[in-house]
């Protein structure tokens, strides 16, 4: 039992603590001052935006829900989103194959209900790396001591 919880729950836990990224709701009026690799955008008509620097085909694909962009401007003196997005689409008797419709939108921060961000790794402060690092350190010191009985002490006496 003492393997399974040092091998399997205690990395899972750290996983959980340390994850390589982490999502967050903001404003609307913080997106552009904000350092993000990725947003999604939900608009008070539920439309769904996923705004991503490095957007792959096969995750526009799996989302065709979603309009997804790599190519946006925020403005925030008129206080619009500009999205060039794209959205996949089957054509009738062809499930197997998708095409991308590519149109360009405006957003008006009054129509956006919520934004999520998820940060990078990067952008964890050194106070928290720090603190995550001593905490692994005690739970693998903790795993030694629990995995090793003290030995029994004998007495040496010297003449």
């Amino acid at each position: 039992m003492k393997r399974y919880i040092s091998a399997i729950l205690i990395p899972c836990l750290l996983l959980q603590f340390i994850g390589c990224s982490s999502l967050s709701e903001i404003p609307v009026e913080e997106l552009k001052d904000y350092s993000w690799e990725e947003a999604k955008i939900t608009t008070k008509d539920s439309m769904n935006y996923l705004l991503k620097k490095n957007l792959t085909i096969d995750e526009i694909s799996n989302n065709p829900d979603v309009y997804c962009s790599d190519n946006w401007s925020i403005n925030s003196e008129l206080e619009n989103i500009n999205i060039i997005y794209k959205k996949p689409y089957s054509r009738d008797g062809e499930l197997d194959k998708f095409y991308f419709k590519v149109d360009t939108t405006n957003i008006n921060y009054n129509q956006i209900r919520s934004v999520s961000v998820q940060k990078s790794i990067d952008t964890i402060p050194a106070e928290t790396s720090i603190l995550i690092v001593v905490a692994i350190g005690l739970i693998v010191f903790a795993a030694i001591l629990l995995s090793n009985p003290p030995l029994k002490s004998t007495k040496i006496e010297i003449f």
